[in-house]
């Protein structure tokens, strides 16, 4: 036998096989490996984790945009000498910031208190636009407090128009249907003029106010500024269910699996708390689904995740609804998958 032949065929074999078995064992155990590496950087009980971190963080800035459709016309307006004439002024773009205070880890879920402020960016604001602009609009408080009053109805509701009118201009030439005042007043540190005050005092008026309606004032975004209020929740911490909602609830000591019996409470006002019985105030969504349950009905269900995160290898899951949860509309929605896009050599 010719030994200087066989050998180096020998090895050539040998070589061929041991490639073709690393190749075949590389590509198999290729995506166990990425996937095991995902699911540890992903892992919400490891402190240490890039998940965890972008978690109690988001990691990409969230902003919010407002544009106002100013009255230009008020006196013609009211006297019914012309149309309404608007102009839009905005938008004024607000930084959200977010932070989760996690309280508490369960076997395969934890509970944590996010708690968001509002910063003014006048870089992503209209131009020249600052904060303290000062805006027309329609005067919501006064325009809730008159259908409020109209609500308790006889002689309640005779006595709450009353005492309204006397805290503005009544008369036909009145420019009390409109609300003046600067944009972050009006949006976060609350507008407090005669007829808040009205409000924030009465007997009668004031054991029926609307969050908007704080100490402060008035302002859209009362109770959604500088608090956790309405952003408690419990999560899944699973890889398959990775940080969806199973809880929310206004608080870390209420929270719920559905909206069902979810009901919006009379403003506490100098710390004094009114009652907040379901007679008089309903859940939010009182009405059942096609088979005459309230609780399932698609309007009470909290499902998917807050739309920070959500669980991995979604490829997979592209014939499945994708669902988020948001605070802001009370609302679950979903999002469904249509086609591919490459964003910057990014599928």
């Amino acid at each position: 036998m010719n030994w200087k032949k066989v050998v180096p065929v020998s090895l050539i074999v040998v070589g061929v096989i041991c490639l073709g078995l690393a190749g075949g064992l590389g590509w198999g155990a290729f995506p166990s490996i990425v996937k095991s590496q995902i699911e540890e950087n992903i892992d919400l009980t490891d402190a240490d984790s890039e998940g965890y971190k972008n978690f109690i963080v988001p990691p990409v800035p969230v902003y919010i945009k407002f544009t106002f459709f100013n009255v230009e016309n008020p006196s013609e307006l009211v006297t019914q000498k012309e149309k309404a004439r608007f102009s839009e002024k905005g938008p004024y773009a607000y930084r959200e910031v977010r932070e989760k205070n996690i309280t508490f880890y369960g076997s395969d879920y934890l509970e944590y208190a996010q708690y968001r402020h509002f910063e003014f960016d006048p870089e992503k604001s209209c131009q020249g636009c600052t904060k303290n602009d000062r805006v027309r609009i329609l005067n919501m408080p006064l325009i809730g407090a008159v259908a409020t009053a109209i609500d308790l109805g006889g002689t309640s509701a005779i006595v709450g128009l009353s005492i309204i009118s006397k805290a503005i201009n009544n008369t036909a030439a009145s420019l009390d249907l409109f609300l003046e005042e600067t944009v972050d007043n009006i949006l976060f540190q609350g507008v407090d003029n005669e007829l808040i005050q009205v409000l924030k005092t009465n007997g009668a008026l004031k054991t029926r106010l609307p969050p908007a309606v704080q100490d402060n004032g008035f302002a859209i975004f009362n109770t959604k500024n500088a608090t956790t209020n309405n952003e408690c929740y419990r999560v899944d911490t699973t890889v398959d269910g990775h940080s969806e909602i199973l809880m929310w609830g206004a608080d870390l000591d209420n929270l719920k699996t559905n909206l069902s019996d979810t009901t919006t409470c009379p403003s506490t006002i100098e710390g004094k708390k009114p009652s907040c019985n379901s007679f008089t105030f309903k859940p939010w969504w009182n009405y059942p689904d096609i088979t005459g349950n309230v609780t399932t009905s698609p309007c009470n269900q909290i499902r998917g995740t807050n739309a920070e995160q959500f669980p991995p290898f979604l490829d997979e899951r592209k014939d499945e609804d994708l669902w988020i949860f948001t605070t802001d509309l009370c609302r679950s929605l979903y999002l469904r998958y249509l086609e591919d896009h490459d964003i910057d050599g990014i599928q």
